[in-house]
């Protein structure tokens, strides 16, 4: 829990002090988790977090014992106790038997700043895998990913399979642009963002094609722009990989940040005309 900024949390059933939640703490045989924008205390695309949640545990064969309803309203709570505007939430189930557990606590974000959003953002290379790509869960790899981006001064590391391709980031999904496509990893061969999901809605409104394929690390040079997508980054121009350099003032690219933000905003809309 060291990325806990909330002085509680939500700890099984109930709201306790995070001392107290700290002291419960630890990671299971199996650990699946969700990151959760808040944007005007509404948990952003919550639906679709709570469902990727669902197919994590069927995937790693673990059964949450809390229903999509009842997490919601844990959520909801948690957030009202808290008096969250504004931030990220994480929820996790860790099973192990007898200490399994539930647990939801408000955890540290870095937004990107305006200059990262108009100048881009660099990256490097890191050939490793996933294991089991479409589940969400705590891996081995993550902190592999997280010493890399901190001694190369890093936004993102951006993984590379056995086979030289690329495939995601390591808390994020990578897209490239060319003419007038944009082209992303198989939906088999990576971890399904939901920000990656409302970025392909994004490109239908905009008729901009979508190619979904292998993408060769020697391709990189070819193409016009590169950009992450995730929770907290959004849409998140990459300036370079590596030695490749991208342009970060696309027009198409600034199309897709422009029209995320709209999608967004009338997300919140919708949820918060539902609450009155």
């Amino acid at each position: 829990m060291n990325d806990c900024i909330s002085n509680n949390s939500y700890l099984n059933n109930s709201i306790v002090p995070t001392s107290v939640a700290q002291n419960a703490y630890f990671v299971g045989k199996t650990t699946v988790y969700e990151v959760i924008r808040i944007i005007d205390s509404c948990p952003l695309f919550i639906e679709d977090h709570l469902d990727r949640l669902q197919k994590s545990a069927t995937l790693l064969n673990v059964q949450l014992w809390l229903s999509v309803s009842q997490i919601q309203s844990k959520i909801a709570e948690f957030i009202k106790h808290e008096s969250i505007e504004i931030g990220n939430l994480k929820l996790q189930f860790t099973f192990d038997g007898d200490n399994s557990f539930f647990l939801l606590y408000q955890s540290r974000h870095s937004y990107p700043t305006l200059e990262m959003y108009k100048e881009g953002v660099t990256t490097k290379t890191l050939k490793i895998e996933r294991e089991n790509p479409n589940a969400k869960n705590i891996q081995s790899f993550h902190s592999i990913a997280q010493t890399f981006i901190a001694e190369n001064n890093l936004y993102e590391a951006i993984l590379v399979d056995k086979d030289e391709n690329i495939t995601e980031g390591s808390k994020s999904n990578i897209f490239f642009l060319k003419n007038n496509t944009i082209i992303t990893a198989f939906a088999s061969d990576v971890l399904l963002g939901i920000t990656r999901k409302y970025v392909m809605q994004a490109a239908q409104l905009l008729n901009i094609k979508i190619e979904e394929r292998k993408i060769a690390l020697h391709e990189l040079q070819s193409f016009d722009a590169a950009f992450i997508s995730g929770t907290s980054p959004k849409i998140l121009p990459i300036k370079n990989i590596d030695a490749n350099v991208f342009e970060t003032n696309n027009v198409l690219l600034e199309q897709l940040m422009s029209k995320l933000d709209s999608l967004m905003l009338q997300y919140i809309e919708i949820q918060n005309i539902r609450k009155r």
